[in-house]
């Protein structure tokens, strides 16, 4: 016979094995999706809400799913956001044959305006490919950094790399990546 502790913080991962999120994940997730969402072309069929629970549902079928913590989590549902999202982008224009391409911005100072240098979202994840092939932690780093929208001190906690270090690798990938991208 076990005793349980009623003080006992539950695991994130029972959590997830019972398909219930917890009222403070939840609305981060969809912060999350909202951010995503934002980088999209307007009139997009997808909406934040949609975005998080096809982001839980692809989750789920991943049954072997195991997190440290919430920022774990996050930063494991950004990434699955973002392939969501290709694999949509990529649908839409098989089906269009070339289609209007979901575009989004490197540069973070024009990411609120409405000038936007504009990027293909199939481009822009080709090259994320590319550069995994030469440093795995720049793509994580981009991963959280661009799409999950956390700050240096937090990428630096979650991946135990310091926050100079963060710093610096974000400046190489981007620099990367608007080579990649421009030819």
């Amino acid at each position: 016979m076990s005793v349980v502790s009623s003080d006992k913080k539950p695991d994130l991962n029972d959590e997830l094995k019972t398909a219930e999120l917890t009222p403070t994940i939840y609305p981060e997730l969809k912060r999350l999706a909202a951010r995503h969402m934002f980088k999209e072309r307007i009139g997009h069929t997808i909406t934040p809400t949609v975005l998080v629970n096809e982001t839980y549902l692809k989750l789920l079928k991943g049954s072997k799913l195991k997190v440290a913590d919430k920022h774990h989590f996050l930063a494991i549902s950004s990434r699955c956001m973002r392939q969501i999202l290709v694999d949509y982008s990529r649908e839409r224009n098989a089906q269009k044959r070339g289609g209007s391409d979901v575009l989004l911005t490197l540069k973070e100072e024009l990411a609120a305006s409405n000038d936007q240098e504009n990027i293909d979202v199939i481009h822009l994840d080709n090259a994320l490919n590319k550069l995994e092939q030469r440093d795995p932690v720049q793509v994580r780093i981009v991963e959280l950094r661009f799409f999950s929208g956390m700050t240096n001190m937090e990428i630096s906690e979650i991946l135990g790399i310091s926050p100079a270090t963060i710093k610096r690798k974000w400046a190489l990938a981007k620099a990367w990546l608007y080579r990649e991208m421009s030819l």
